[in-house]
C-alpha cells in the first residue's frame, strides 16, 4: 500500500498482488517501482486506488485524524493532508474503504480465504 518494490520490481511475481495506493499521493519512486511490477507479472498484479485518499489513510491515522478534527484538535486542512477527504464523513470511512479493497482482492485471487 503505497510503497516500492524495487526488489519485486526487477523479477515481477508468480503470485496474485495488490498494489492499493491513494490519490492524493503521489511519488515517482512508487510509480516507477509499480510500472515495472505490472510489467513483469502480467495479470497476476491488480493496481487499485483510493479516491480522496492521502498517504497515511493505510495507516492508524485513518481512524485516529478524524477523531483529532472532531475533538477541535487538528484543522479539516489538516485531516485532507493526512488522511484526505475520504474520512471527512467519520472516523471509519477510510478504514472501510481499505477494507473493502483487500477483501475483494482476497475474495476475487484467493479463494480459500473467502470461505
Amino acid at each position: 500500500m503505497d510503497g516500492t518494490f524495487f526488489p519485486v520490481a526487477r523479477y515481477g511475481v508468480d503470485r496474485p498482488l495488490l498494489l492499493l495506493g491513494a490519490d492524493g499521493y503521489r511519488d515517482t519512486r512508487i510509480d516507477r517501482s509499480w510500472n515495472a511490477v505490472l510489467a513483469r507479472s502480467g495479470a497476476r498484479v491488480r493496481r487499485r486506488q483510493l479516491d480522496d485518499a492521502a498517504h497515511a489513510v493505510f495507516t492508524d491515522y485513518a481512524a485516529l485524524v478524524p477523531q483529532l478534527q472532531a475533538a477541535g484538535l487538528i484543522s479539516a486542512a489538516d485531516r485532507v493532508r493526512l488522511v484526505g477527504a475520504i474520512g471527512a464523513i467519520g472516523a471509519w470511512d477510510a478504514v472501510r474503504a481499505v477494507r473493502h479493497q483487500l477483501r475483494g482482492f482476497f475474495d476475487r485471487r484467493v479463494p480459500a480465504c473467502a470461505q
